[in-house]
């Protein structure tokens, strides 16, 4: 007379406890039962590789700051008419220039000579400046530095898998592709500034100058040359899947 009591005592608890469960479930039970959308789902995996991104960083602000003090230089030599300087730092733009052409009649030395906002202003001399943008060091680095953390991030440059475990051809086509995203996201800035900025030290020029393709190309070669070092002496040369 007791096992069938217990037994239907026991199925009763059975079906309390199923039926409790269904309703945390349905009314969330912290959301388990329901589909969340998380934004953070859809995102890249956060950067890895604290080696690779840091030399990144260092390795575009000394040269943008190296890049930005050679202008300098070449602008006082163009100046002062040291020709001597000038081919030594650029031959080439030295050599088009013909350091032995004089100034025109026209041209005003004493409003256009003298260093306006630190850097001199040579548009008469043919001596094409940055975009306002990337016309100092500090900014250039800066907006440079800020691309190329921001398109690694969706690239992929900054995991494991693209700088030490794989590869170096890997590690160097990963850094190509991140910068091209990172040129695309600053020539837009550099473009936006020279169409907004119109002042004395910084004039609208109408687009890209050759320094802005000089500074903009010779990044590629600082970053990639930077991995491939990485990559050569830390790399472990894993699988490229």
């Amino acid at each position: 007379t007791t096992t069938p009591s217990t037994s239907s005592s026991s199925g009763e608890m059975t079906t309390n406890e199923i039926s409790s469960g269904l309703q945390k479930g349905g009314r969330g039970d912290g959301g388990k039962g329901k589909f969340r959308f998380d934004f953070r789902d859809i995102l890249p995996p956060e950067p890895e590789d604290q080696l690779a991104m840091s030399g990144d960083i260092i390795a575009l602000f000394v040269y943008a700051f190296l890049d930005h003090f050679l202008n300098e230089m070449m602008a006082s030599a163009l100046v002062s008419g040291d020709s001597v300087t000038a081919a030594a730092i650029d031959p080439e733009t030295a050599t088009t220039l013909a350091m032995s052409t004089k100034v025109p009649v026209w041209w005003d030395v004493t409003q256009h000579t003298l260093p306006v906002g630190g850097a001199p202003v040579l548009p008469a001399l043919g001596y094409v400046p940055y975009a306002p943008a990337i016309s100092t060091a500090g900014a250039s680095a800066v907006i440079l530095v800020s691309a190329w953390l921001v398109s690694g991030y969706f690239t992929g440059a900054f995991l494991y898998k693209n700088t030490l475990q794989c590869s170096v051809s890997k590690a160097v086509a990963t850094a190509g592709r991140t910068w091209i995203s990172a040129t695309v996201i600053t020539v837009g800035i550099a473009l936006a500034s020279d169409a907004w900025c119109d002042c004395v030290a910084n004039p609208s020029l109408g687009g890209l100058t050759k320094a802005d393709a000089d500074f903009l190309f010779g990044s590629l070669s600082v970053l990639t040359m930077w991995r491939f070092v990485l990559g050569s002496i830390l790399g472990s040369g894993g699988n490229d899947d």
